[in-house]
């Protein structure tokens, strides 16, 4: 057998090695991550309330109302299908970070904007960014140690 030959466990273990240490999650990082999914859903409903409002601001036709509500929701589930599987494909706290801003950046599109057409299509951008929120869980659960993991499952 030859002594310098690599065994996958080997590999796996140098691998290991290289990556970064995962930092625990805090006291402070979990209110952060719960702040930060709070804020994120809110726009997803915020316009609920406020498509009246929204509509006479833009001078839209009554039919056209719910498309200030409704845009959101439906740019969540495209986010949900085209940006949520890129976590397997790019390292995550980019990912985040910068579905973060894109989010920002088209919500304030939306909040200076007065065309309706570029209001309805930075709404439902934002609402595509705001499915970072199923990047943001996966990334706090992995920062929970092991062990407090294997105590919380087993109750």
């Amino acid at each position: 057998m030859n002594p310098s030959a690599e065994t996958p466990a080997d590999t796996a273990a140098a691998a290991r090695a290289e990556r970064p240490p995962t930092p625990a999650l805090t006291p402070l990082l979990t209110v952060f991550f719960a702040t930060a999914v709070g804020v994120i859903v809110m726009n997803l409903f915020a316009a609920q309330p406020l498509t009246g409002a929204i509509s006479r601001s833009l001078h839209l036709a009554p039919q056209f109302a719910g498309l200030a509500a409704m845009l959101p929701q439906l740019g969540y589930a495209a986010g949900l299908v085209l940006l949520v599987p890129l976590c397997d494909l790019l390292e995550n706290r980019r990912l985040i970070v910068r579905t973060l801003v894109c989010c920002a950046v088209f919500l304030a599109i939306a909040m200076c904007t007065d065309s309706r057409g570029v209001f309805l299509a930075a709404v439902f951008a934002a609402g595509a960014a705001s499915s970072v929120i199923q990047m943001l869980v996966p990334m706090a659960a992995s920062m929970v140690p092991k062990a407090t993991a294997d105590a919380q499952s087993a109750t």
